[in-house]
């Protein structure tokens, strides 16, 4: 076999290939080992020749294996492998653009037609894709008349180098069409307030959630106006009002790849003055009392501005306040008003009031008057002294079981026994205060020491068995004082009770003496001391002369007394010798 091995068809068009072969005699020629496309036939010629003809039919397209033999009678027959490809027509892919140039957003249709090449005939069916560069963005499905179309609005802003490629089907082949440039410039955007302004915005009030979109759908940027600095702020989409005016809100968008910045829009409104309130942050004391703790008040106003505090009216005799601190001087109800009047942003605040009860106060009793150290009988008295916390008048009085040692009249404390004085100090309290409870200061007094005064004059010209003398003296604790005769003094004088004799001529001494008792000491002894000169006598005749004495008669006794009582001595006078 003499002819090439292999030949070619198109599906839809006419083929033919001659097989040829030399040999004696000519040999006939058929062929084996695979089945025809359909519209194909071979037929042998009768020459050593024969012709594979025909129009291949739709789906045909395939590489076919078969075997060629010549035989013509003389071993061995001469074989050939031999193909016959089927391929589809080829095809011719054109594209266009229905907007060129566009911008970013707009749809843009891109139209591929699909023909074959000629002399083909036909039309092509199945799938176009549609390539920007490498990448497929779309595909389309061809029509009775060969057109496939893709529309998009995606394509960013750029140059885009768009090619249709057909993928071919049973009939006809792949094809790819030539670049269209399709350029994609930035679009125009606008922006839109979603939001409605707020009506009645006050200062410090509800907030505003602020909304706007671009037609981009980019995110719009906010901003408050510069105008409007003092009258508004934002965070994030939040706006608060912060003083009284007009709040402009600024919207932009500033465009990207693909969007020119949008035309700056506002969105403005009336902002008036807030309203305000009052709230206490300190808790009112659970109980207060008259002189106790003081309470610290606080408040804050919704605004922020500062609170002012004072005491009710009704309240005056109950509470003050001083700064922040209130301080409680009476029994009753505390009110305590707060006010905050208002400023250019903020209307006044409605009064707020805290009130708590006021109960008696506690009050203690301290003595400022320090007690005696040497306190004693009689002794210096002592003015004792003593406040009340409350400040009201303290009274005092001489505890019971110091009756008998102390005694008291105001202020002035005596002392009356040795013992320990206990003062008590007491405040009963009033419509304020409850009573004080009792304060006592308590000391010792200690026996006192005495001394001895003579109050009779001693006399002058005493003398034996003279006149009498009558001492007196007096203790200055007032106790009776003891006399006696000083033992030197023994011959001399003598006394009964208080009253000396003088027995004998020399120096009188009488002691005066006071012992002591329970509440004071024993006195120092004191003397008295005076002269005894001799006493003067005269003698009596105890007995009767005699009537009718004669001589030589009875004798006669004689007897007499001297008013000294010491004894009489009798002689004849001179006279009556003989």
């Amino acid at each position: 076999i003499t002819s090439a091995n292999a030949t070619t068809f198109i599906v839809g068009q006419a083929g033919t290939f001659t097989v040829t072969s030399i040999g004696v005699p000519s040999a006939a020629l058929a062929l084996s080992g695979c089945t025809l496309p359909a519209g194909v036939t071979i037929v042998d010629n009768g020459n050593g020749t024969a012709t594979l003809a025909g129009i291949p039919g739709p789906g045909t397209a395939n590489t076919y294996a078969c075997t060629l033999t010549a035989s013509n009678g003389i071993p061995p027959n001469a074989t050939q492998a031999f193909t016959l490809t089927v391929a589809n027509a080829p095809s011719t892919t054109t594209l266009t653009s229905s907007l060129n140039p566009s911008v970013f957003g707009q749809a843009v249709t891109f139209t591929a037609t699909v023909v074959p090449a000629p002399p083909g005939s036909g039309t092509p069916t199945g799938t176009v894709n549609f390539l920007d560069g490498a990448t497929n963005i779309g595909s389309g499905t061809l029509n009775g008349s060969g057109v496939a179309t893709f529309a998009t609005g995606t394509l960013s802003v750029a140059t885009h180098p768009i090619t249709a490629q057909y993928a071919g089907d049973v009939n006809f082949g792949p094809s790819t069409s030539s670049i269209v440039n399709q350029v994609v410039n930035q679009a125009s955007q606008t922006i839109t307030f979603t939001s409605t302004a707020p009506v009645g915005a006050a200062v410090g009030g509800t907030t505003y959630t602020v909304t706007a979109t671009a037609s981009s759908g980019l995110t719009v940027a906010l901003s408050i106006d510069a105008s409007a600095a003092s009258v508004c702020s934002l965070a994030g989409s939040t706006v608060s009002f912060i003083g009284v005016g007009n709040c402009v809100i600024d919207a932009n968008q500033a465009g990207d790849a693909n969007y020119t910045p949008a035309p700056q829009v506002q969105q403005s409104f009336t902002v008036g003055k807030g309203s305000q309130t009052i709230t206490f942050t300190s808790t009112a004391p659970a109980g207060a009392a008259v002189g106790g703790s003081t309470y610290t008040v606080t408040a804050t106003a919704s605004s922020g501005l500062t609170v002012a505090l004072a005491i009710d009216a009704s309240s005056a005799s109950v509470c003050s306040l001083s700064g922040s601190t209130v301080s409680f001087v009476g029994a009753g109800n505390c009110v305590i008003d707060a006010n905050q009047a208002g400023n250019a942003n903020y209307n006044a605040a409605p009064q707020a009031q805290q009130s708590f009860i006021v109960g008696k106060g506690s009050q203690t009793i301290t003595f400022t008057s320090t007690a005696p150290a040497n306190a004693v009988v009689a002794g210096p008295t002592y003015t004792v002294t003593a406040t009340a916390s409350s400040g009201l008048p303290v009274t005092f009085t001489i505890d019971a079981t110091a009756t008998s040692v102390c005694s008291i009249a105001g202020s002035t404390v005596s002392f009356t026994a040795a013992g320990t004085c206990v003062i008590d100090a007491n405040q009963a309290g009033d419509a304020n205060w409850n009573a004080a409870p009792q304060a006592a200061q308590s000391f010792t007094v200690s026996k006192n020491n005495q001394t001895i005064t003579f109050s009779s004059t001693a006399p002058v010209g005493a003398v034996v068995a003279g006149p009498t003398y009558t001492v007196t003296a007096t203790a200055s604790s007032g106790l009776t004082v003891a006399f006696s005769i000083d033992a030197s003094a023994a011959s001399v004088c003598s006394i009964a009770g208080s009253t000396v004799s003088f027995i004998g001529a020399g120096t009188c001494v009488i002691e005066a003496n006071q012992a002591g008792d329970a509440n004071y000491n024993a006195a120092p002894q004191v003397q008295q001391s005076f002269a005894v000169g001799k006493g003067s006598q005269t003698i009596t005749f105890s007995t009767t002369a005699p009537v009718g004495a004669a001589v030589g008669g009875p004798t006669y006794t004689v007897t007499a007394t001297a008013t000294s009582g010491l004894a009489v001595t009798f002689t004849i006078d001179a006279s009556a010798s003989s």
